[in-house]
């Protein structure tokens, strides 16, 4: 194996050992855009924390990038998150998985413009 493969090895098995035992002391992770958004708009911190490492996990599957993204990517990654979740009240018991890539797929690729 060449030396990049070994370090990706490496990393991506760091990454999913911290998310299961994020996962493993937190519970189940938010299945639906409802229980995601509840997190989000918690008073309590470890839920806060817990719904943007969920969504920061979602963001580097989504991409395929190993590497976190710098707080200020994550601060726009989230928040573009939630104002898709609360845009789109009707589709919130859907999957929050299936949501965040909406939300992504969107944040990257918005719609065109109209012209009126």
């Amino acid at each position: 194996m060449k030396w990049d493969a070994i370090m990706k090895t490496r990393i991506l098995t760091l990454i999913l050992t911290y998310l299961l035992c994020g996962i493993a002391l937190a519970g189940q992770p938010p299945k639906t855009g409802r229980e995601l958004l509840a997190k989000m708009n918690s008073k309590s911190t470890s839920d806060q924390e817990y719904a943007l490492a969920f969504v920061s996990g979602v963001y580097a599957a989504h991409t395929g990038n190993l590497l976190s993204p710098t707080s200020e990517e994550l601060k726009k990654i989230v928040k573009s998150a939630k104002e898709y979740l609360e845009a789109n009240p009707k589709k919130l018991d859907q999957s929050s998985g299936k949501l965040l890539k909406e939300s992504f797929d969107k944040a990257v690729s918005p719609e065109p413009t109209r012209k009126k």
